[in-house]
């Protein structure tokens, strides 16, 4: 329940604020997180909670299935918070990768395109399902304002099928939320297959709306200012101030968040929900 859900959800929002301010991730890059990255970063991590109490007081449990399509829903949001999803560090390094955009400006009805190609797992890996989030911080809606959300962002995905994905379980443009993530199975990927992802504005109140922007999978592409160059051998460019990320103390609190990070895992399931 939320008694235990609020703080371990807190304590991987602190983890991944440590991670990205010390430059371990992505690695030689320090970098102040925005609030819509830190959640995009953690609501891009979700797995699907495949089990749920009875909801009788007997500690009887039963398997549930809501299919990848089906996110997000009531009874799970996007799913358990799930950091090893989140970025590849520790025991993750190499599985995958995670390419993190904050803070990049959209004027009104414009957009954006990013493009990742799927390359191959590392040997013995299980290859890994592409995922993207979009999130921002919208701006508060006036008094008795008969819709909510301020600034409509919109996420799309095109395959090379030409047929275009959109979130949250959707088929056309969420409308409504300021959270929209797109999963897109293994078995549906292909080695060399190439995806461009869109964001989009309608009309701003304002000259902008900055938004935070998270891509995972085995992929390999443009990395951004928040680019890097991995421990692995993943490729890009790098931005920000630089740090030495092989040093001592950096190997510490790796060690030391990946205990934490086994520790939360233990703690049980959070259901990451989605709100304006």
């Amino acid at each position: 329940g939320t008694s235990m859900a609020t703080p371990v959800a807190a304590g991987a929002a602190a983890l991944l604020r440590e991670i990205l301010m010390t430059g371990q991730y992505p690695f030689t890059v320090i970098h102040t997180p925005s609030a819509a990255l830190l959640k995009a970063i953690m609501i891009n991590s979700a797995s699907d909670i495949t089990t749920r109490y009875t909801g009788f007081c007997d500690g009887g449990r039963q398997d549930v299935s809501y299919g990848t399509t089906a996110q997000p829903n009531d009874f799970q949001g996007f799913g358990r918070v799930t950091l090893e999803n989140a970025v590849p560090i520790g025991e993750s390094t190499g599985q995958y990768e995670t390419f993190l955009f904050d803070n990049e400006p959209l004027s009104s009805s414009s957009q954006k395109q990013y493009t990742v190609t799927i390359k191959s797992p590392p040997t013995g890996a299980a290859t890994k399902d592409l995922r993207v989030t979009l999130t921002w911080t919208d701006p508060p809606p006036a008094s008795g304002a008969g819709s909510i959300l301020v600034h409509d962002l919109d996420l799309e995905i095109v395959g090379p099928s030409g047929t275009t994905v959109y979130p949250n379980g959707r088929t056309s443009p969420d409308t409504l939320n300021n959270v929209e993530r797109i999963r897109i199975d293994p078995t549906s990927l292909t080695v060399g297959d190439t995806y461009t992802i869109t964001v989009k504005s309608g009309v701003l109140t304002t000259a902008t709306q900055n938004y935070a922007l998270v891509i995972s999978g085995n992929i390999e592409g443009d990395r951004g200012a928040l680019g890097s160059t991995s421990s692995d051998g993943g490729g890009g460019s790098s931005g920000g101030a630089s740090s030495d990320s092989s040093s001592s103390s950096n190997k510490k609190t790796r060690a030391t968040i990946v205990g934490v990070f086994s520790a939360m895992f233990a703690a049980g399931a959070i259901g990451l929900g989605m709100s304006v």
